[in-house]
């Protein structure tokens, strides 16, 4: 089964509201908190989640998109639960709540997906809100693309 069909059938059952067989329902995605040392870990861009805590569209986003994604090597994919306590160290090594720097990003809901090179300079333009489940996964995919490609353009 190739990768886009398995993401809509996850995303299909995540809507009617089915199990997900395939997806590790306890697995927590990765916390932002120093966002230099988190972009190291690919060459592609890196994808934030801003999230909430009890967000259920950020837990479909999560469960059904980025930790496969990120299991399967598509995508770099971390959070920052914006409600967390304590601080991030940002792209310039600034420390900051979380909340305080997705405010300067100018995050206003969740989820908020944003697309960002090592560097933390946007490369694509971000995937806010789930507006229709049916079609999250083939707008991920296209802002993952265009992810790529701004990268690329980003590259001396």
């Amino acid at each position: 089964m190739t990768v886009t069909r398995r993401k809509l059938l996850w995303a299909c059952a995540a809507s009617a509201g089915l199990p997900q067989t395939g997806l590790a329902r306890d697995t927590p995605m990765r916390e932002a908190v120093d966002l230099k040392q988190s972009a190291q870990s690919s060459a592609g861009p890196m994808a934030l989640l801003f999230s909430i805590k009890g967000c259920p569209f950020c837990e479909f986003v999560r469960k059904s998109y980025l930790l496969p994604m990120n299991r399967e090597g598509i995508v770099n994919a971390w959070q920052v639960s914006i409600d967390r306590a304590g601080t991030l160290v940002a792209f310039d090594g600034s420390v900051q709540a979380p909340r305080a720097w997705a405010g300067q990003l100018n995050v206003r809901q969740t989820p908020t997906l944003m697309f960002l090179s090592g560097q933390g300079n946007s490369v694509a333009e971000p995937l806010i809100g789930v507006v229709s489940s049916e079609f999250y996964g083939a707008m991920l995919e296209q802002r993952i693309a265009s992810a790529r490609d701004g990268l690329k353009k980003l590259a001396p």
